[in-house]
């Protein structure tokens, strides 16, 4: 059935995820404007307030639906491949929403679907009910979504850090050891602690030996209108709005930035 086949909603995210690539090889960015346009389209009309999306596997004009109880929704195998189209989105446009997107993604319908050891994906996540497993395939002891579901882990680590000449950039928050080449190839390293977004404040250390001159891009989340950005313990002066904050100076080892972002609780 032709008109299926254009509401199937993961066949058709990787098409434009291929889409993308193509026009990177080629050079056509109507391609690209072709993907943005059907992603935000995506964005106003499916996505759910946990970053989920489809019924059935099928479009079914989810954001106005999400009260509303329907089956087999939020298939794993669409959350995964929604958020690589949003990973290769962010990475040829480098707009943030789509760092917003991805990350909504990952730490609700996504997390949500995965069981708390990471032994297994939901194959369907509703929001409300039962999230349920699904059907083996090919006489194998597993499914789709059981294959697919770690590649969600791939498209936030991807592009959780990333560098080009002497601007490195940092998209997503979560504890842990990082580094990206600058400028001549040195290297920057990083140290991060955090709970978010269970908690508000990010502790991001600079852990080079060498001293280095360049930019640092810090990704501030849609929802935080109000963020504080402290360096080595002194707050910057000025608002800082959503989006990219950038800081560009000689970092020396050991220098510390500390964001506390603003999370209201919202109707």
């Amino acid at each position: 059935d032709p008109d299926r086949q254009l509401l199937k909603a993961y066949e058709m995210m990787s098409c434009y995820q291929g889409l993308v690539d193509y026009a990177e090889s080629t050079g056509k960015r109507e391609f690209i404007d072709a993907a943005v346009q059907t992603a935000e389209k995506i964005v106003e009309g499916e996505i759910n307030l946990a970053g989920g999306a489809a019924a059935g596997e099928l479009w079914f004009h989810g954001a106005d639906q999400q009260y509303r109880h329907r089956s087999w929704q939020q298939e794993t195998c669409v959350l995964t491949t929604w958020m690589r189209l949003c990973e290769k989105l962010l990475s040829v446009t480098d707009n943030p929403k789509w760092a917003d997107q991805l990350e909504r993604t990952f730490y609700n319908a996504y997390l949500g679907a995965m069981r708390p050891n990471g032994s297994k994906f939901a194959s369907y996540s509703p929001l409300m009910g039962d999230r349920s497993s699904g059907h083996h395939h090919c006489r194998m002891h597993t499914d789709c979504c059981n294959s697919n579901g770690p590649r969600g882990y791939l498209a936030i680590l991807e592009s959780f850090l990333s560098a080009k000449d002497d601007v490195v950039t940092l998209n997503f928050y979560m504890s842990g050891n990082a580094k990206a080449s600058v400028g001549d190839g040195a290297v920057a390293k990083f140290q991060l602690y955090t709970l978010y977004p269970k908690s508000d404040t990010v502790e991001l250390w600079y852990r080079s030996h060498e001293q280095r001159t360049f930019s640092l891009r810090l990704r501030i989340p849609s929802f935080s209108e109000n963020t504080v950005v402290k360096v080595n313990g002194v707050p910057l002066d000025g608002a800082v709005k959503c989006g990219y904050f950038t800081l560009r100076r000689e970092w020396h080892e050991a220098d510390k930035i500390e964001l506390t972002f603003c999370m209201p609780v919202k109707m």
